[in-house]
Parts: C-alpha cells; sequence; structure tokens
C-alpha cells in the first residue's frame, strides 16, 4: 500500500510532483466523497472565505459591526496563534489570508470567529435565523510568488470590483487595505457577555465597554514577501492598490457607470439580499502553474483514498484503524502530524 503519511511531510510542490510522475492516481467512485475534506498542509498559507445565509447585508458597514468584526478576528488570532496576512468584510460576506500551522488550528480558529460573529451582529440587527449559508471555504494557497500575490491582491480589490466604491481606501467597513499602506492599526472590541450577565444577576450597572476588551488586528507579510523590509512591503502594497484603482475608474469610464459609493453602502438595508449572488466552483488550491496545481489535486485524492479506506474499516468495526495525518476522523480526536 502507497505510505501517503510518509508524503504529506515532504515539501509541496516538489515532492508531489516527483512522487505522482511514477505512481497512478485513485480514480472512479471510490476517490469521491460528500464534500471536499480539510486537507491543510503544516504551515500553509490560506484563502478564507465565509457567506451570509442567502447573501443577506447582515454585514453592512457600521462602527459597531466594523468593532465587533475586528474583536472577534483579533481575539481569536491571539488565542490560536495563527497569522493573519490580509482582510475584508463586505456586506454579504468576508474573505482573509492566513498562514495556519495544522488544520486544527485553522479549525479552532473559525470555531472562536464565526460563532462570536453570529452572534454579536445577529442581536445588533435583530436577526434570529441562521446566519452563515455554509461552512467556511478554506482554499491552498501553493508556494509560488505570484500566486499569493494574486490572492493578497484578490482581498484588496473587495469592494472595487463589485462597484461599491472606487479605492479599497474609500470601504467604510472592515478592509486591511490602509492598514497595509500606512501601518494605520485594525481595531475592535470583544464583548464578555458572560460578565455582563454576572454584573445584571447582581443588579450592577454598566456602560457598553465596561466588560469589553479592545484587540489589534496584527497583519504580517505574505511568505513570499517576508524577506522585504516594512517600507519595500508597504511600497508593494501601495502599487497593487494603485493598479485596482486605476483599473476601477478605467472600467466605469468604459461602461458610463460609477461606484454605489461608501455612504449608499451602508443605508441598505440588513436583511436584504443580494439580486445575483456570486456562486462558482471552489478550487482545491490556488496556484500559478498547471503542474503545481495538478500537483496539489493528485495529492488530495492520495489523501482521500487513504480517509475514505480508512473510515471504511473503521465503520465496519474495526479497532486502531490508521487515519491519514492532519486530519479530523469520524467521531475521533484530530490525528496530529509529526
Amino acid at each position: 500500500m502507497f505510505d501517503y503519511q510518509s508524503l504529506f511531510r515532504l515539501p509541496i510542490p516538489v515532492a508531489l510532483v516527483e512522487v505522482f510522475s511514477a505512481v497512478p492516481p485513485t480514480t472512479g467512485r471510490e476517490a469521491t466523497m460528500a464534500r471536499t475534506l480539510r486537507w491543510i498542509q503544516p504551515r500553509s498559507l490560506v484563502a478564507i472565505s465565509t457567506r451570509i445565509m442567502q447573501s443577506r447585508h447582515l454585514l453592512r458597514p457600521s462602527r459597531d459591526t466594523n468593532d465587533i468584526f475586528m474583536g472577534a478576528v483579533g481575539r481569536a488570532a491571539e488565542q490560536t496563534g495563527l497569522d493573519l496576512h490580509a482582510m475584508v468584510a463586505l456586506s454579504t460576506h468576508y474573505h482573509l489570508l492566513v498562514t495556519v500551522e495544522t488544520s486544527q488550528q485553522l479549525a479552532e480558529f473559525m470555531c472562536r470567529l464565526n460563532s462570536k460573529v453570529a452572534r454579536e451582529i445577529g442581536k445588533l440587527v435583530d436577526w434570529k435565523e441562521k446566519f452563515w449559508g455554509d461552512r467556511y471555504h478554506a482554499i491552498l494557497v501553493s508556494e509560488e510568488e505570484e500566486a499569493q500575490v494574486t490572492q493578497l491582491r484578490y482581498v484588496l480589490e473587495q469592494g472595487c470590483k463589485e462597484d461599491l466604491v472606487m479605492s479599497p481606501l474609500d470601504w467604510p467597513g472592515v478592509h486591511c487595505a490602509q492598514a497595509l499602506v500606512d501601518g494605520e492599526p485594525l481595531v475592535g472590541w470583544w464583548f464578555d457577555r458572560t460578565k455582563e450577565y454576572a454584573a445584571r444577576r447582581r443588579g450592577e450597572s454598566y456602560g457598553k465597554y465596561d466588560h469589553a476588551t479592545q484587540y489589534a488586528v496584527e497583519l504580517s507579510p505574505i511568505p513570499a514577501w517576508k524577506h522585504l523590509t516594512q517600507d519595500e512591503y508597504r511600497r508593494r502594497v501601495s502599487d497593487l492598490v494603485s493598479e485596482i484603482e486605476e483599473e476601477t475608474l478605467a472600467r466605469h469610464r468604459a461602461q458610463g457607470t460609477k461606484p454605489l459609493g461608501a455612504r449608499k453602502v451602508m443605508r441598505v438595508s440588513a436583511r436584504r439580499r443580494a439580486k445575483k449572488p456570486k456562486k462558482s466552483p471552489i478550487p482545491l488550491v490556488h496556484a500559478a502553474t498547471k503542474a503545481v496545481r495538478m500537483a496539489y489535486k493528485e495529492g488530495y485524492r492520495w489523501f482521500e483514498a487513504a480517509f475514505r479506506e480508512a473510515a471504511i474499516l473503521l465503520k465496519a468495526g474495526e479497532v486502531g484503524v490508521s487515519f491519514p495525518e492532519w486530519c479530523f476522523p469520524p467521531g475521533l480526536p484530530y490525528v496530529a502530524g509529526s
């Protein structure tokens, strides 16, 4: 049987290209699952996105919404220890670019973030139904510089490509552009509702921020640009922002249109549904070249086949089943790797 665990301890993408040039992949129904498994390599750059139920505008920018979202991100990042590179929250969804040690670390971070945001924003806009439309999407980003810069640029252009604002710096909600360009800190508040409840039980009165903690969201350079000085990194991000502004302006001039504008964005009803919500296939990996993209796909197929085989044996009652490293077996503890 193929030693898939030894493969997952090798660097990607070189190891995958070498191994799969000699080993045929699994095919057919045996290589399929009900949904994509969490396949996160150690110390990986991951692009995360989460969409609100029915594409409603529950994350519509406001001072309270911005404070809550940034506070939740800051606290979750501090407690789990992952590296955050970029972030933006539009009215109907949000994007993050992070580096994680393991898929377990990512799961813990997202659990803390999404649960807190759903409770706080739901209460803020009086939304009592399900908040998130689906589980979050976590897409691996290859080690290629082009792939990583493309994903950074994708986060930066949010708000502009939807024809909402003319510049990423104009977005009235949570956006990392200003912080990455000039170092302006992203600061939010995390509200301790447990302490507030205890205070009410004791008959005490308290102010809005008496039981809140302020968190600063620290943004680190993407791995491909980690070697740059702080000034050089900011200059390159500023160049990306300028490119986005120029392309947005040229597009509106060619079409004879103009963006909605920050003021109108903030006046949209939080319960409003997007007219044409974006629906597109979720890729397994963001890569710059076909060879690297195929290598990741083949690696996932081996991982999926090994997981499926172990799951079938477990369901049949076999004891001591060995699952692949870095995965969440059904009903069993997380399998950490070496």
